[in-house]
């Protein structure tokens, strides 16, 4: 005859692993462009001791110009390794190239520009097109 299992209490109530209350993180999702954008990458270095002055206008730049018609994401990004201190990245997407050229005729990008050469040191930038 077999033998039957006996079920205690504490087996018959085995609790499940507790599930961690912490979000599940968001899936990726590509920012795909139109074959017409355009990125720009733009990296600025801020001459000695202008390094906050430089940081906040650039700051300045970021409501008015997200609110920009053609702009699809402008991002601004402070270094972090400390031998780069003052040294900012804008990411910038524009719907077209013109859309960024009109970018640059407005009043708080041609108060930036009068202002660039006090705070900035040197400058590098670059277009980019998306191809996968």
């Amino acid at each position: 005859m077999p033998t039957k299992k006996k079920t205690t209490k504490s087996s018959a109530k085995r609790k499940k692993p507790a599930r961690s209350k912490r979000p599940a993180a968001p899936q990726w999702k590509p920012f795909l462009i139109s074959q017409d954008s355009v990125m720009l990458l733009v990296i600025l270095q801020a001459r000695p001791g202008k390094e906050q002055e430089l940081e906040k206008e650039l700051r300045a730049l970021i409501v008015p110009t997200r609110q920009e018609e053609g702009c699809l994401r402008y991002s601004l990004y402070g270094a972090t390794e400390s031998g780069n201190a003052g040294t900012f990245l804008f990411y910038e997407v524009w719907r077209t190239p013109e859309d960024h050229t009109l970018h640059t005729q407005t009043p708080h990008f041609k108060h930036f520009a009068a202002r660039k050469d006090e705070l900035v040191e040197a400058r590098d930038s670059a277009f980019w097109k998306q191809i996968a």
